[in-house]
C-alpha cells in the first residue's frame, strides 16, 4: 500500500500538469449574442434571444472579440497619435508666435538704439560746435546766445537720457 501511494503521488503532479497544458492549449469558442431593446439597452448572452430575428442580434465569437479589442487598440493608439500631433502643432504655433513677438521686439529695440545713436551724435555735434542757429518763421537765420545754447544742450542731455535709458 506504502508503494502504490508513493506511486500515485509520483504520477499525480506529471498528469495534473499534462491536464492544465492541454486545457489551456485548446481554442475555446463560445458564442456570444448581442442585442439592444426597444428602450436602447445593450444586452449580451451566451443564447440568442428567443423574441427576436436572427438579423437584430449580432453573434461574436471570442476570437472575434479579441479581434475587435486589438483594432479598439489600435484605434485608440491611432486617436493618441492624432492627439499628441495636435499638441504638437499647438506647440509649434505658440512657439512661432514667441518667436514673432521675440522678432518685433528686437525690430523696436534697434529702432529704438538707432534713435538714440542719432541723438547723441546730434547732441556731440551740438557740444562741439560754438555756435547754433536755428531758421525761423520768417525763413531767417537765428543765432542762439549762450544762456539759449547752454538750455538746448541740457535740454537734449535729459532727452537723450530718457530716450536711451530702456537699451
Amino acid at each position: 500500500m506504502d508503494r502504490q501511494y508513493h506511486l500515485q503521488r509520483l504520477l499525480f503532479k506529471p498528469t495534473l500538469l499534462l491536464a492544465l497544458v492541454a486545457i489551456f492549449t485548446f481554442q475555446v469558442e463560445a458564442q456570444i449574442y448581442k442585442w439592444v431593446d426597444e428602450n436602447g439597452k445593450v444586452h449580451y448572452s451566451d443564447k440568442p434571444p428567443a423574441h427576436l430575428e436572427e438579423d437584430q442580434t449580432e453573434s461574436i465569437t471570442i476570437e472575434e472579440s479579441k479581434q475587435k479589442s486589438a483594432n479598439q487598440n489600435q484605434l485608440s493608439a491611432q486617436e493618441r497619435v492624432k492627439q499628441a500631433n495636435k499638441w504638437l502643432d499647438s506647440q509649434r504655433q505658440t512657439q512661432l508666435q514667441k518667436d514673432k513677438e521675440k522678432a518685433t521686439e528686437r525690430k523696436q529695440l534697434e529702432k529704438r538704439q538707432k534713435e538714440c545713436d542719432r541723438m547723441k551724435k546730434e547732441q556731440m555735434a551740438y557740444q562741439r560746435s560754438n555756435v547754433i542757429w536755428d531758421v525761423n518763421d520768417k525763413g531767417e537765420t537765428v543765432y542762439l546766445n549762450e544762456q539759449e545754447r547752454e538750455k538746448l544742450l541740457n535740454d537734449m542731455q535729459q532727452v537723450v537720457t530718457t530716450a536711451c535709458s530702456n537699451l
